[in-house]
C-alpha cells in the first residue's frame, strides 16, 4: 500500500513541480483533498476488489501525510494524483486544472467499465 505523501509526490510530478519551495501554496490544503477524492473512489475500490453490493463500511479517511491508504494500486498509481492535481490547480491555474480532470475522468470510466466487463487490470508502475 502507498502513504498519502507518496500519492501527493505523484500528482506534484504530473504538474511538473517537486516537493519543497515550490509546492509550499500546496501543503495545508492536499490532505483535506485527498479525503474528498477517497470519499468519489470508494465505491469503485469496492467493485475492484470483487465487493460491490457487499455491506458499506467507512469510507477511508488520513489524517497524516504517512498514513497508509488500503485501495486498489490502480487507483493510488493513476486516479488519485490525477485528481489531485487537479484539485490543487483548480484556483490558480484553471486550464491545466480541467485538463487533469478530464484525464482523471477519462481513468475513472475506463476502471468503471473494466468491472462492468468483470476484468481486473493492475498497472506495474505508472509512470
Amino acid at each position: 500500500m502507498k502513504t498519502a505523501r507518496e500519492v501527493y509526490r505523484r500528482s506534484l510530478a504530473l504538474m511538473g513541480e517537486e516537493e519543497g519551495e515550490n509546492s509550499t501554496v500546496f501543503e495545508g490544503r492536499w490532505i483535506p483533498l485527498i479525503n474528498v477524492l477517497l470519499g468519489e473512489v470508494y465505491e469503485l475500490d469496492l467493485a475492484m476488489k470483487g465487493e460491490e453490493g457487499a455491506a458499506w463500511g467507512t469510507v477511508p479517511q488520513v489524517a497524516s501525510p504517512e498514513e497508509e491508504i488500503w485501495m486498489e494500486e490502480t487507483i493510488l498509481f493513476s486516479l488519485l494524483p490525477l485528481g489531485l492535481a487537479s484539485l490543487l490547480l483548480g484556483e490558480t491555474e484553471p486550464e491545466r486544472a480541467s485538463f487533469f480532470q478530464q484525464l482523471y475522468q477519462r481513468e475513472r470510466e475506463n476502471l468503471r467499465a473494466r468491472c462492468r466487463r468483470g476484468r481486473r487490470h493492475k498497472i506495474a508502475r505508472p509512470y
